[in-house]
């Protein structure tokens, strides 16, 4: 048995992507019962970009003429959409033509799986792959909240949600105080629902100066936020509050992670971005004094220790403290 599948693309000023996007919703080997552009007040001529896609598309315009942000503008293609399957796809990144197939499928196939995902390559200012392929073989849905309370492991583009999951959840965080609303979504989607995972490459994720993604520190820290306020819920939850240390864990462990990425980097600007918001959390503090202390080092010591350790520095800024 098959589902219908609503393909919802939350868009604001992405005209210059914006028809290649929908395009490629368009040309699905599975196609979409319906695809939604959701348009948050552009002003770049993304609207006229997605009428002129005529009935094959939906268009939805924002009640507000400065828009809403990302969460209200997701929920509300969540909430006019009429698939059993949500897919979401950004205006900026493109699916390949088996994406659907592949990916709804899984849910098809494994009606105890929430969520079903795949693997994406960077297109634009950066190249590469997100996870390896060999990480991702797996044998039947599984519980990653624990991991992706520690890793990212998705992007919207990559994803398709069950709708009663998505209504469970209660949708993308309309106040967006932290930015990184998908995370939180996904989090509290793997909170009660377990998740399956397409090996293949089905996305073209696009990486580009205008995205919130491409200021990397500040992004960390908004994804750091989120974990801290879930690992609250986590704790106030009767029947989580079992996995409440090892959430806790997981969070710092995620932290100490970025935070020994960017001392290693040399990347200063951005170690002491990270190091004054670590220390101003409880849930981060201990693990971050040693790497504040190590930001404001002389280059005279860094460049000696890099000498002891044989270790030739890689950074990507330098220490100018």
């Amino acid at each position: 048995m098959t589902n219908t599948i609503s393909v919802v693309i939350p868009c604001y000023n992405a005209a210059a992507f914006l028809r290649e996007a929908i395009d490629s919703a368009l040309a699905q080997t599975r196609p979409a019962d319906e695809v939604l552009v959701v348009d948050d007040a552009s002003t770049d001529g993304s609207v006229e970009v997605a009428l002129s896609f005529g009935d094959r598309i939906r268009l939805l315009r924002s009640p507000n003429a400065r828009g809403t942000g990302h969460g209200a503008t997701a929920n509300r293609g969540i909430m006019a959409s009429t698939g059993a399957y949500i897919a979401f796809l950004h205006a900026d990144d493109v699916w390949l033509p088996p994406h659907l197939e592949k990916v709804a499928g899984l849910l098809d196939r494994w009606p105890e799986a929430g969520v079903a995902f795949s693997r994406y390559e960077f297109m634009g200012a950066r190249s590469g792959t997100w996870l390896e392929e060999e990480t991702l073989r797996w044998d039947g849905p599984r519980d990653v909240f624990e991991v992706i309370m520690r890793h990212m492991m998705q992007v919207p583009s990559v994803s398709v949600v069950r709708r009663c999951v998505a209504a469970m959840t209660g949708g993308f965080d309309e106040g967006r105080p932290f930015l990184s609303d998908d995370l939180d979504f996904f989090a509290r989607c793997a909170m009660r629902h377990k998740f399956m995972a397409c090996p293949e490459i089905t996305v073209r994720y696009r990486w580009h100066a205008g995205q919130c993604s491409a200021n990397p520190h500040g992004t960390l820290i908004n994804a750091a936020r989120y974990r801290v306020r879930i690992a609250a819920d986590v704790r106030a939850l009767a029947d989580m509050r079992e996995r409440a240390a090892q959430i806790d864990d997981r969070i710092r462990m995620s932290w100490e992670e970025e935070l020994e990425q960017a001392w290693r980097k040399r990347n200063f600007p951005g170690l002491r971005q990270m190091a004054r918001y670590g220390l101003s959390e409880p849930a981060y503090r201990a693990v971050t004094w040693p790497y504040a202390v190590k930001s404001r080092a002389p280059a005279w010591i860094l460049h000696a220790w890099d000498r002891c350790r044989g270790r030739k520095p890689d950074g990507e800024t330098q220490n100018t403290a």
